[in-house]
């Protein structure tokens, strides 16, 4: 018995080793693919959703870059040729538009806010929890709930 599970795991070693350097790498899985209409359209439409989640900026100049930034990554996602070349310019684009919006200075508290206002903030939240994997269900998809 001894002999079998040594035998076993010898096997499986050894195959383990020889499919190694056999597997596709997942950076030789993306670049083989052309970047197609489609494939595009997904890519800008989760962009938009970023631009989306910003909400309205109420300083002219910070809302100027915000969409400078975004009408470059869109052009970039067209101009791509290959599905990572997308995925690429959608992670660039992203980055730039949120270098475009300065950081806050000073405390807000949402205290005094209304129903709708807060509303909105938890839904840009929990937008963000599920868009990062950080909690399961959300609230708006419960449609049991009231609020």
């Amino acid at each position: 018995m001894k002999k079998n599970k040594i035998l076993l795991l010898a096997l499986t070693a050894f195959l383990m080793v020889g499919c190694k350097d056999k597997a596709p790498k997942d950076t030789d899985y993306k670049d083989a693919f052309i970047a197609t209409d489609e494939f595009k359209a997904y890519v800008k439409s989760d962009l938009e959703g970023v631009l989306t989640g910003i909400g309205e900026l109420e300083d002219a100049t910070v809302k100027a870059n915000v969409k400078a930034a975004y009408d470059a990554g869109l052009a970039a996602i067209e101009a791509a040729e290959t599905e990572k070349a997308a995925s690429d310019a959608f992670v660039k684009a992203k980055a730039e538009m949120a270098k475009a919006i300065p950081f806050a200075n000073g405390v807000y508290g949402f205290q005094g806010a209304d129903n709708d206002e807060k509303t909105k903030i938890l839904g840009v939240l929990e937008a963000y929890a599920v868009r990062n994997g950080i909690t399961g269900i959300s609230l708006f998809e419960n449609g049991g709930y009231a609020m």
